[in-house]
C-alpha cells in the first residue's frame, strides 16, 4: 500500500498537477549590444597543437588551438609566409610557454590568460614590433599598435 502511495504520489507531482505561470516561465536576460562593435581581422594560420604540461610525466596533455586577431595583416603575412621557418619558431614558442606550467596550474583562468599575454608578447617581438617608449594615457592612441592585436584560445582541452 505504501508503494502505491508514493507511485500515485510521482505520477500526480510529476505529470499531473498544474504549475502556477510564475514559477513556469523562466525569462532569459535581455541581449544587449556592446557599444564598441568594430571588426578584428581573424588569422587562423596554426593547427590544434599537444602539449605535455611541465609535471604531467607522459600522463596529461594539453589540445590547444589559437587564433591570431591581427592589426597589420600585411606584416605578419610577410613575417609568417613570407619566411617559412617562422611558423616552426612560433610553434616553438607556443610549447615553451605551456611546457612551464603544471596540470594544476593551467586549469585556473589566471595562468592560463598568464600564458595567452607571454605568447602574445613574443609572438610580437618575434614578428618585430618594438613597442612605443611613450606611456600610454587615456584616449592616447598608440601611433605603433601591435601587428597581432589579441590571441584567442579556439580549443583548450586539458586532459
Amino acid at each position: 500500500v505504501v508503494v502505491l502511495v508514493l507511485i500515485g504520489g510521482g505520477v500526480w507531482f510529476f505529470f499531473i498537477r498544474e504549475v502556477p505561470e510564475e514559477d513556469a516561465k523562466v525569462e532569459l536576460p535581455k541581449w544587449v549590444r556592446p557599444e564598441n562593435l568594430e571588426e578584428e581581422t581573424v588569422n587562423e594560420f596554426l593547427e590544434a597543437m599537444i602539449i605535455n604540461p611541465a609535471d604531467s610525466k607522459g600522463r596529461y596533455f594539453l589540445v590547444v588551438k589559437l587564433n591570431f586577431a591581427l592589426n597589420d595583416v600585411g606584416l605578419v603575412a610577410d613575417e609568417v609566409y613570407g619566411k617559412p621557418w617562422r611558423v616552426a619558431q612560433i610553434k616553438n614558442t607556443i610549447v615553451d610557454v605551456f611546457n612551464s606550467y603544471t596540470v594544476e596550474e593551467l586549469k585556473m583562468p589566471k595562468y592560463k590568460d598568464e600564458a595567452r599575454q607571454k605568447i602574445w608578447a613574443e609572438l610580437n617581438r618575434i614578428v618585430g614590433w618594438v613597442p612605443s617608449a611613450q606611456p600610454v594615457e587615456e584616449g592616447y592612441e598608440d601611433p605603433n599598435p601591435p601587428p597581432i592585436k589579441a590571441i584567442y584560445f579556439s580549443q583548450y582541452i586539458l586532459q
